[in-house]
């Protein structure tokens, strides 16, 4: 009996009880949204294990999903980040939370969600449209959206 539940979970990629080394999925989406909420802070992972008491390789084993976020360091997260527990779990599945639309989708580095920041700072829309314009061009882009008013 006990073969054939070790061969029943072995075929399903293993469990917690079996020892199994591939991170769950749900596990990567976490660490995954995780990642993305540091660096939507700006924050780096020393700074946020610092802040949270681990080590910056704990906090990249978090976000790789090879070791799972405990629902009090989630909570923990969730303060620091200032968000809903829900958003460590945005793209884990219909059942659990609704689709996320395309902005929560992209992942940025930290120079491109401090550069978006900055953009949203700008209070004259001129401005935002000559930056807009500019780096547009300097990517070599359609700059016909510099008009836009983006919302």
């Amino acid at each position: 009996m006990a073969k054939e539940i070790k061969k029943l979970i072995s075929s399903r990629g293993g469990s917690i009880a079996s020892g199994a080394k591939k991170a769950h999925p749900v596990d990567r989406i976490v660490g995954e949204n995780v990642r993305r909420l540091r660096l939507q802070c700006g924050m780096s992972q020393e700074q946020l294990g610092a802040q949270s008491g681990v080590t910056f390789q704990q906090i990249q084993k978090y976000e790789k999903g090879t070791n799972r976020v405990s629902a009090s360091r989630l909570d923990e997260f969730a303060q620091l980040f200032n968000v809903d527990h829900n958003a460590f779990f945005t793209g884990a599945g219909p059942a659990r939370t609704p689709t996320p639309d395309a902005a929560e989708r992209l992942t940025l580095s930290p120079r491109g969600y401090k550069l978006a920041r900055l953009f949203d700072e700008l209070s004259d829309k001129k401005r935002q449209q000559a930056v807009y314009a500019l780096v547009a061009q300097m990517a070599g882009g359609d700059t016909a959206g510099a008009d836009d008013q983006g919302d």
